[in-house]
């Protein structure tokens, strides 16, 4: 069964909404790695739920990176 966490993107404000499995955001908050608590999950969506950056300011902030 999943559950609906909204992020606010802290760089424009954007809220995103990702649908996540129960045990593993439990597994998650109590210290398991993100990838190993919620495998099933876009790495996008991971990653929003990491830094609080929504897909759109992902791709602007990575692609600097990578240049």
């Amino acid at each position: 069964m999943g559950q609906t966490v909204t992020v606010e993107c802290y760089a424009c404000s954007t809220t995103t909404h990702v649908t996540v499995p129960r045990l593993g955001y439990a597994a998650w908050q109590a210290g398991a790695l993100i990838q190993r608590a919620m495998p099933g999950l876009l790495i996008e969506d991971r990653e929003a739920l990491i830094s609080s950056l929504c897909h759109h300011c992902q791709d602007l902030i990575f692609a600097e990176e990578e240049e």
